[in-house]
């Protein structure tokens, strides 16, 4: 059945411009006005979208012109997802799920450290360690002269050093401290483990510190120097240091009183209230 319309209704909406408001249109279209499709619009007009969807239910002109500014008009019912870039108050960044798969981010800071590491110069794959050669060795491969090696006239010989030395005072000849210019302030010590040398800073510092910690005595005795066997066998026997003697009842005789306070107990069950004491020595009583 066809709907009524009241007598005196008035359109709203039609294909065309509709001529019931005086300041703005409101059409029905599939996209806002663009270059292409041309036409003067004013701030306020409304198109209508005739396939609404979540992202434009239509579109309201913000600056007049030709054709004008243009926004969508936004569905804020039943919206079952929305377009990224639709989305207002979104961080700039996330926080990364971090892990060792696939599928999540590695540490920064190790990251880091591993790729500063992968950047630095690294011996060859095939490079000999220090230990797969001993000095005899060493020493063993460069006996015999060296015949690749010269010494041309670019070098003095040891006989042309000395002749040049020779006449020259090495005795007798000194300079004050004070005299002698571009001294450096500070002198790198000579390191070593001997008396006439110096100890490294650092593992003199460890073993300083180490030093000052608390200790074992000399004496003590590791877990280790024991074994559970030998301290079984040295607790075997009878311990005559340690000794029951009167100051306690023996297991027999807790026993025996037990039995007669039982037997004690059961004639006068039900008889008469019982009270058990027990006194100092160890000894029962029933009242």
């Amino acid at each position: 059945m066809p709907t009524t319309i009241p007598t005196g209704a008035k359109k709203i909406v039609t294909t065309n411009k509709n001529t019931y408001f005086t300041a703005n249109n409101i059409t029905i279209g599939t996209a806002a006005p663009t270059a292409t499709t041309g036409g003067t619009y004013v701030k306020g007009d409304i198109i209508i979208n005739s396939a609404p969807s979540a992202e434009a239910i239509g579109w309201i002109c913000t600056a007049e012109g030709s054709p004008g500014t243009w926004k969508a008009i936004k569905s804020g019912v039943d919206v079952t997802s929305m377009p990224w870039n639709s989305i207002t108050g979104k961080p700039a960044t996330f926080t990364p799920t971090l892990g060792v798969t696939s599928s999540t981010a590695f540490r920064g800071d190790h990251g880091n450290t591993a790729y500063q590491h992968s950047q630095a110069a690294h011996a060859p794959a095939n490079a000999q360690k220090n230990s797969d050669i001993t000095k005899a060795e060493i020493e063993a491969k460069l006996t015999g002269a060296v015949t690749s090696h010269n010494h041309n006239g670019s070098y003095y010989t040891k006989t042309e050093v000395d002749n040049s030395l020779a006449g020259k005072s090495d005795t007798d000849h000194t300079h004050a401290w004070a005299a002698i210019t571009g001294k450096p302030a500070t002198f790198t010590p000579t390191l070593g483990t001997t008396s006439s040398t110096a100890f490294r800073g650092d593992q003199g510092k460890a073993a300083y510190d180490h030093s000052q910690s608390a200790h074992a005595p000399s004496n003590a005795q590791k877990n280790s120097d024991i074994t559970k066997a030998e301290i079984e066998a040295k607790l075997t026997g009878t311990i005559t240091s340690h000794n029951h003697n009167s100051s306690y009842h023996t297991k027999t005789e807790v026993n025996n009183m037990v039995s007669d306070l039982q037997t004690a107990i059961n004639g006068v069950q039900g008889k008469l209230p019982v009270t058990i004491y027990k006194d100092d020595a160890g000894d029962i009583w029933y009242v």
